[in-house]
Formats: C-alpha cells, structure tokens, sequence
C-alpha cells in the first residue's frame, strides 16, 4: 500500500487505519505500507523500515511490537516511537549516521 491514506482528514484517516488493522487481523494478512508520515508508520507498523537519502546503504529496522493493537495511539509506548522515529528521520537529513537506539520501553503490564 502506497501512501494509501495520505489525502484524507484526520478522523477518515484514522478510521481507514482502524479498518486495515482489523481486516489485517481478520484475515491474516501480510501488509507492507509507504508512509511518510512517522505516526501512521508507528500506529501501523510492527516493523518500521528508515530509509535515509539514497544511496541506503544501510537502512534501519526498528521493531514496534505493540503496533496494531486497539487503543495503542493513546499509550507512551507510541508516544516514544513516534520521537525514535523523528531523531532518526533529523538524524538522517543531517546526513549523520542514525544513532542506534535502546528498544522503546513498553507499558507497564497490569
């Protein structure tokens, strides 16, 4: 999927968003999807693939395993992947290479 929520409003936006992860879930789906927006990637993406300026010769993998679950927008867990994912995308522009960071702490179980 290309960038296939990019030109709708925010509440259409999200809601599309929803409907793909229940379909992904129903279904069993594999999906892999272009985004340039950084909180649709950690709202939709288990694995999240940064790609710098070409030539990327090394991109960075960046696991997000709380993805895809209801109610995840609202958690620190997101909140914190979303500033990981800005660092790295500045970090890249920059033309410096992305710093590794420690993985996103998860929320506290219970």
């Amino acid at each position: 999927m290309d960038e296939p929520f990019s030109s709708l409003d925010a509440p259409t936006r999200e809601d599309l968003q929803n409907l793909t992860l229940e379909l992904w879930s129903e279904q069993k789906l594999s999906l892999v999807v272009v985004t340039h927006a950084i909180e649709e990637a950690a709202v939709l993406g288990q694995k999240i693939l940064l790609l710098a300026a070409p030539p990327n010769t090394s991109p960075m993998v960046i696991d997000n395993p709380g993805a895809c679950r209801s109610g995840y927008r609202e958690t620190t867990t997101y909140l914190n992947i979303c500033r990981e994912l800005r660092r790295n995308m500045e970090t890249a522009s920059a033309g410096q290479p992305a710093p590794r960071e420690p993985d996103v702490e998860s929320e506290p179980s219970g």
